[in-house]
């Protein structure tokens, strides 16, 4: 098997072992941290520099060696490890792509860069060469090197079209003081030079074997040490420059209040997740190709937001929690931060007064009459991405819609048997929702009380609705399901219980499954392992039983002898499992009238067993186990 380098979940693990160290390295000497830090990355060029030419060298010194000795097959691995070294430099050439979006001219908005470059010399940051309009709930200031590593840069404005059209002015001012104290205080020049050592490290072979053996000596230790580390002081550097431009946003635009624009911001992810993007895509019940108007529905949309919505929304951001990889904080740390409150009902309250969309938008105010060019730009450039996607959706619910209709003539005729009214339900669900489906359910429950799928989808219906009752539906089935049905199950459960903030109860619920599972797990290997060690027991059964088992066994010419016996189960005590054990006849063959049926297809074929019987081939393979079986006092059927 090959090694696949570099481990990326060894990464992951070990850089979590360091955060904590330079968390608090970075609150008692920040100073230290920050040197610390470029000290690191600056090692990185220079260990992968180090490495890649000790791997040349040691290449060259093993073709000179060979070509010496004349190791001729020594010269051709020398030769590959040779021209691996050089990949290893090529991969210090990284181009970081320049960002993405539709320029947003002067010319057309002149308002907004006049306000842009007003807040660029208040903060003392390098000028915005472009400004860009972007379709997510983002905003960011992107740095780049012209000419490689050093000389001149070129600094790009992204604004998310979502932000604008849901900030108020004040608030984008807030937005944009906290971009540009980024690139006023360097972070996006710290951040270019991470991330091109972090790609040449990344741009490794992914197999050790691709590396060439001199730099599969060098190289993987010094990832192992570098990068790890690399990783968790980007992580804490990064949410340090959080907490800087947060403070830097505070202090210049404190009338702007930057605590609501970090609560704007959340929303607007939100809102896009969970109501924007959802409302557009579902155009693809109806319409075959990608809409002429998205982002000029967006002020319909958002002023359909409810008081309900904004809270759930809320409750969602502020009890996020950030891991300790992650570039930025969660928001509230962030407003623990700038000394704001966090309080769901009181952030719902001062929504609602300013309302969800404002009534002066940052879009309105500083793209002005541009904007809907801007919205059918932006859609144009969105469905050119989106276009085959819309169009599979389409033709899902266009088959999805043909096969309900069957499915309904089909009932005209004839009663639907148990599988379509399932089919049927969750076609009625795919078109038109969970709530939709629950009366069909509900009546093919009725008409078939034990079928376990019914109230399976049943269950999963009103938990999607938030009817808790789904919970216990779900539990009488997943008890007995196989392993993929018990995992849905618990997912589907477990989501509902953490919508509803029970997280304990959640974890408790998968902990308990998870150990049912395990339970499970045991089960089916002590029902379905026979070993030649196994355990046998008397079968227990009445005669008449036997005698039935007897007889339809010895109808088989090729079976000289049977056996039938139980497999001890302290697992599963309720459930038996009984052992039929035959030795057929020396030299014995299917005949050739039944060529597709095997000798363990004739025995099942005889319908005559107990549930849940095993067939042995007692064919002299496994001896303490078939002397065991001939052992037992009661276990033999006939023997001719």
């Amino acid at each position: 098997m090959p090694t696949y380098f570099p481990d990326d979940k060894f990464v992951h693990d070990q850089a979590v072992k360091f955060v904590p160290e330079m968390e608090a390295m970075s609150q008692t000497h920040p100073e230290r941290f920050r040197f610390l830090a470029a000290l690191h990355i600056v090692l990185g060029y220079a260990s992968y520099l180090s490495a890649a030419g000790l791997a040349l060298l040691l290449s060259i010194l093993a073709i000179i060696a060979a070509i010496a000795s004349r190791l001729f097959w020594l010269l051709g691995a020398a030769l590959g490890s040779f021209a691996s070294g050089i990949a290893l430099l090529q991969s210090l050439h990284v181009e970081l792509p320049p960002p993405k979006g539709i320029p947003i001219e002067r010319a057309n908005a002149p308002q907004l860069h006049e306000f842009v470059t007003q807040l660029v010399a208040e903060a003392g940051a390098p000028k915005i060469g472009t400004v860009l309009l972007i379709a997510e709930a983002n905003a960011s200031v992107t740095s780049r090197y012209v000419n490689g590593l050093f000389g001149r840069t070129t600094t790009t404005l992204s604004l998310g079209l979502p932000l604008l059209q849901l900030l108020s002015p004040a608030e984008f001012r807030a937005l944009l003081h906290h971009e540009f104290a980024h690139s006023s205080g360097g972070h996006g020049h710290s951040g270019i030079w991470i991330a091109r050592v972090w790609e040449s490290w990344c741009q490794l072979p992914l197999i050790d074997q691709e590396l060439g053996f001199a730099a599969r000596l060098i190289l993987p230790p010094i990832y192992r040490w570098f990068v790890p580390k690399l990783r968790a002081y980007s992580s804490v550097l990064s949410r340090i420059h959080e907490f800087a431009a947060d403070q830097q946003a505070r202090e210049r635009a404190s009338e702007a209040k930057p605590d609501q624009m970090l609560i704007r911001i959340g929303l607007a992810d939100q809102f896009m997740a969970h109501r924007f993007w959802p409302e557009i895509w579902r155009g693809t019940r109806t319409m075959p190709r990608t809409p002429r108007e998205v982002f000029s529905r967006f002020p319909e949309i958002a002023k359909g937001v409810s008081g309900s919505d904004l809270r759930s929304w809320l409750k969602a951001e502020l009890a996020n929690k950030s891991g300790p990889l992650d570039s930025h904080p969660d928001i509230s740390t962030r407003l623990k931060a700038l000394n704001s409150v966090v309080d769901v009902e009181a952030w719902a309250t001062t929504v609602e007064q300013d309302g969800f969309f404002p009534k002066i938008t940052a879009a309105g105010e500083y793209l002005g009459n541009a904007l809907p060019q801007y919205e059918k730009d932006l859609t144009e450039k969105w469905a050119r991405g989106a276009f085959l996607n819309w169009e599979d959706a389409y033709r899902e619910f266009d088959r999805t819609r043909s096969r309900l209709a069957e499915l309904n003539a089909l009932e005209g005729t004839a009663a639907l048997p148990e599988d379509r009214l399932v089919e049927r339900a969750l076609c009625v669900w795919h078109l038109e929702g969970a709530a939709a489906a629950e009366p069909l359910l509900t009546s093919a429950r009725d008409a078939h009380p034990e079928n376990p799928e019914i109230s399976f989808n049943l269950g999963r219906s009103l938990l999607h609705q938030g009817k808790e009752e789904g919970i216990f539906l779900m539990e009488k089935v997943i008890g007995r399901a196989p392993p993929s049905i018990r995992y849905q199950g618990t997912v589907e459960i477990c989501g509902y219980l953490d919508r509803h903030d029970r997280h304990e109860e959640s974890a408790a619920f998968y902990n308990r499954m998870a150990r049912e599972d395990e339970q499970q797990r045991k089960m089916a290997e002590e029902r379905g392992n026979i070993s030649p060690y196994s355990a046998v027991a008397s079968h227990g059964l009445g005669a008449a039983a036997i005698e039935r088992v007897r007889g339809r066994v010895a109808s088989l010419d090729w079976v000289i002898a049977a056996y039938f016996l139980r497999k001890p189960t302290p697992l599963s005590p309720d459930r038996p499992l009984y052992l039929l054990g035959v030795k057929p006849r020396k030299n014995f063959l299917i005949p050739a009238f039944r060529a597709g049926m095997t000798a363990f297809d004739q025995l099942a074929a005889l319908d005559c067993y107990p549930v849940e019987t095993k067939f042995l081939l007692l064919d002299g393979s496994q001896p303490t186990l078939e002397k065991n079986i001939r052992n037992l006092p009661d276990s033999l059927l006939f023997k001719r």
